[in-house]
């Protein structure tokens, strides 16, 4: 994999599975001090053109890296924020949301799955439960989700979202701002959500990047978290 010059990119790149190792649960990652300046590092090599495009909600990832000065856009593109501003949102359909999250606790609870709730969309993980997904996708075609709604098989994880709110909409809206326009894109991620974040780099000529196994419609592959925190120690140290 060539890379342009460190102060031609604008580099992007997933949360969990891809900065940081998957754990059992959302709230049991680890987040060392080694991957903060690392972040840090490589915001200041990038001339602030890093964000990380997370499907955790704002408050949730501003809890493990929000002393990193970088931005950020959460909750798969619906929440966004550059360094000293204001948390901007999209327009969604609350009340509708707000049945589709009735629906899916109770579901849950039933089931004994975790739910993770956030501001734009809800998750249900099985990871401790496998036995349990062919029920969860049963469940969720018998709830006929309308247009403005989709739902995301992940590894472990269904998750409900408006579809507006997409990894691809997030980065083409960054690379509209400084300090990211006029460069060229980079996204590094691991599960389904980042396939639209794919399609959009790949369109204007970027690279893209898949972690681990699975079909993709990214460009280049490495294997392991371990793989991105290297390559980002490499723009760091070019």
């Amino acid at each position: 994999m060539q890379l342009p010059k460190y102060e031609q990119l604008a580099i992007f790149a997933d949360f969990d599975g891809t900065l940081v190792d998957i754990a059992p649960t959302p709230d049991s990652i680890i987040v060392n001090d080694d991957l903060k300046n690392l972040l840090v590092r490589t915001t200041k090599r990038t001339c602030g053109a890093c964000a990380v495009v997370t499907g955790r909600a704002m408050h949730d990832i501003q809890n493990y890296l929000g002393d990193c000065d970088l931005a950020i856009a959460a909750s798969h593109g619906g929440q966004w924020r550059l360094p000293g501003q204001a948390t901007q949102s999209i327009e969604h359909a609350c009340n509708e949301f707000e049945r589709y999250k009735k629906a899916i606790t109770g579901f849950a609870s039933d089931y004994n799955l975790l739910v993770e709730t956030k501001q734009f969309a809800i998750a249900v993980h099985f990871r401790q439960h496998p036995e349990h997904e062919q029920h969860l996708d049963a469940f969720f075609e018998s709830l006929h989700i309308g247009p403005n709604y989709s739902v995301i098989r992940g590894k472990a994880v269904r998750e409900l979202k408006p579809k507006q709110a997409n990894k691809g909409a997030a980065i083409e809206r960054f690379m509209a701002m400084a300090p990211f326009s006029g460069k060229t894109p980079l996204f590094v991620g691991d599960d389904v959500t980042d396939e639209d974040g794919f399609r959009y780099i790949n369109s204007v000529g970027g690279i893209s990047i898949k972690v681990g196994p699975g079909e993709s419609r990214a460009q280049h592959r490495l294997s392991h978290p371990a793989d991105v925190r290297n390559l980002f120690t490499q723009i760091t140290e070019a």
